[in-house]
Order: structure tokens, then C-alpha cells, then sequence
């Protein structure tokens, strides 16, 4: 990976830093839903940051392992924030770090989801690159979509 980013799990000391990024990308996010995702994120994943030198987020990403139907055991990367650098050195600390993470997991393969972010006008707004450095370099596998439920208020 570049020496200009390291991956890290976050930690309570860098969660304030992650959040910033985060509520940059979506304003509508409040600081209780970053710290309930957390809470809930423990055990079943891990939320990692790629930081630079100076300890300051640059991206925000979820992994987890899974077994996928079609690929077998794989890395699921989800891509929850990414700062829009003017180079390809941030996508390629995330593709580096996804890579390493995946051969510690003993996964034959990443799956990448990307987040979007409303306020940005959508992710590839938000993170300008980092959704055709996907594209150029891996098959896309799926498309997730999200419907919330009717409240029942009485």
C-alpha cells in the first residue's frame, strides 16, 4: 500500500474523526446513529478507516467475510465514505488494503459495495473516481436497493 495511507480499525479514539467524514458526506446523519451503527457493527464486522500520516480519515469502509454462492469465500467491502482526493492514490490504498485484508482472511475474491450519499447528489458526486476505479477494474455483481417499511402509528 502507499505509504501515504494506513489502514486502521477504528478505534474510540478515531471514531470522532470517522464521524466527521461520514456526516461531510451526509449531513442528515446524527452523531447517536453513527454510534448506534458502531455498536452494532462489533462483532459481525470490522469498521476500518484509511488514514493518513496525521491520523485525519480519508475513507470509512465496513469488511466482513462471507460465503457468496457464486465466488465462494470472499471479503464484503462496504464503502461507507471516501473524501474525493484529486489522485488515484486513495483508490488504491482501498483496493490494497481490500486486497491484504482478503488474503489475511483467506478469501479468493472482494466484493466492493458503495454507499451512497444523498446530500453529495450520490456516491460517485461524493467520491469523485472511486466508482469507475471500480468499474475498471471488477465485475459487478449485484445492485442493492432500500425500502423502508410503513410505520404502523396507531
Amino acid at each position: 500500500m502507499d505509504s501515504l495511507f494506513r489502514a486502521a480499525r477504528l478505534g474510540s479514539d478515531g471514531a470522532h474523526r470517522a464521524y466527521a467524514l461520514i456526516q461531510f458526506l451526509d449531513p442528515a446523519l446524527r452523531r447517536e446513529d453513527w454510534t448506534a451503527f458502531l455498536a452494532a457493527a462489533g462483532a459481525d464486522s470490522q469498521v476500518m478507516t484509511l488514514e493518513d500520516a496525521r491520523g485525519y480519515a480519508h475513507a470509512v469502509f465496513t469488511h466482513k467475510v462471507e460465503h457468496d454462492l457464486r465466488h465462494g469465500r470472499v471479503l464484503r467491502l462496504n464503502a461507507l465514505a471516501c473524501t474525493g482526493l484529486p489522485s488515484k492514490v486513495l483508490h488504491q490504498a482501498i483496493f490494497d488494503a481490500a486486497d491484504r485484508i482478503a488474503r489475511e482472511q483467506r478469501c479468493g475474491g472482494v466484493i466492493f459495495e458503495v454507499a451512497e450519499a444523498p446530500a453529495a447528489g450520490g456516491f460517485e458526486a461524493a467520491s469523485p473516481g472511486l466508482e469507475a476505479a471500480l468499474r475498471a477494474r471488477c465485475e459487478r455483481v449485484s445492485a442493492s436497493y432500500y425500502r423502508a417499511l410503513p410505520r404502523n402509528d396507531g
